[in-house]
């Protein structure tokens, strides 16, 4: 794996730059067409393999939308090592708390124009968002106990947490309706879902590329810590494959899968991820990184609340938004202090 992707990055350092305006506008057009291509190819697979909503919504798509995370999580520590440290960090740390303070209350915008809000989901819903919220405060730890024993333990406890999650996932929700056949099945049957997963796949890993090269060109001219950056840079794209899936499917009325696939990523984000980082990197976190776990931990509280009661509403998009903006503000007080 290391050799992997220390010859594809001497290979990427050869192609000729776009302007960041060129990587950004291709990266997010293909990174949406190929999720939408995803979520077509995941309904069709989990209702061939009659998955339940659960574990396709909340397992099975957060586990392949995440590529893009880990490539640029392993790419940034095997290529760029000591340097990397921040971009790693800051895509561990943003990917929750970006997720949860703009792509959800994206998602909840999206219901309410489409006058299916407030959004509604399965009861066994709240239970994640719960985890989610006691746990990831966790990773805030080896940042204030500077132990190689607290590092690791804290990092197995997630590892453990997401195992757990998974198989109570795996039995949730309902019996998956199928609502129409993926696009390629339609000609080639089986071999169509397992062609259109491989493709959309590719898509989006692409995709995410000519994104993170353009964020991060944007980023260098900024000139803030690239912990900080990435926190709200590198997530902003890496996160578009789970969001578009779940984004394709609210517009076809698959309210409970939506949700799940946010949810999913959460807690993917928030024990997994968090894991890796704490074991690879020196995993210390500043106060605008520490504000991005409360912005999380805030929505993710907001959100178990209003599922436990009548579904996502305006309450949780203010919440997460709010920690946004928060976010966003310290970073200007920092560039300019």
């Amino acid at each position: 794996m290391p050799l992997f992707f220390k010859t594809t990055g001497s290979l990427i350092r050869e192609v000729p730059r776009l302007s960041w305006q060129l990587n950004v506008a291709a990266g997010f057009l293909l990174t949406l067409l190929s999720s939408a291509a995803l979520g077509d190819a995941l309904e069709g697979l989990g209702s061939e393999l009659r998955l339940s909503s659960g574990a396709l919504g909340s397992v099975v798509t957060p586990l392949v939308t995440s590529l893009p995370e880990l490539v640029v999580v392993l790419y940034s520590l095997i290529i760029y090592g000591a340097k990397g440290y921040g971009v790693a960090e800051g895509t561990v740390i943003g990917e929750p708390f970006i997720i949860s303070s703009l792509m959800l209350p994206a998602l909840i915008i999206l219901a309410t124009l489409m006058r299916r809000a407030p959004l509604r989901g399965h009861q066994s819903l709240v239970q994640p968002f719960a985890v989610f919220a006691a746990f990831f405060p966790s990773v805030v730890l080896p940042s204030i106990i500077y132990d190689l024993r607290v590092k690791y333990a804290v990092a197995i406890f997630l590892a453990v947490i997401y195992a757990l999650f998974m198989m109570r996932q795996a039995n949730s929700g309902g019996e998956l309706e199928r609502v129409s056949e993926p696009l390629l099945s339609r000609r080639l049957g089986r071999a169509g879902i397992a062609m259109q997963l491989t493709l959309s796949v590719l898509g989006i890993y692409f995709g995410s590329e000519l994104l993170v090269q353009g964020v991060l060109e944007v980023s260098r001219a900024v000139g803030i810590q690239p912990l900080e950056v990435s926190i709200l840079l590198v997530p902003m794209a890496t996160a578009l494959p789970e969001s578009g899936v779940a984004f394709a499917w609210e517009l076809r009325g698959h309210d409970e899968l939506a949700v799940r696939a946010m949810v999913g990523e959460i807690v993917l984000y928030a024990t997994v991820y968090p894991a890796l980082g704490i074991i690879a990197a020196p995993w210390r976190l500043d106060l605008p990184a520490v504000e991005a776990v409360i912005g999380a931990e805030a929505a993710a509280l907001t959100a178990a609340l209003e599922l436990s009661r009548k579904g996502l509403s305006w309450r949780t998009a203010l919440v997460g938004l709010g920690g946004l903006a928060l976010y966003i503000a310290m970073l200007s007080a920092g560039a300019h202090g």
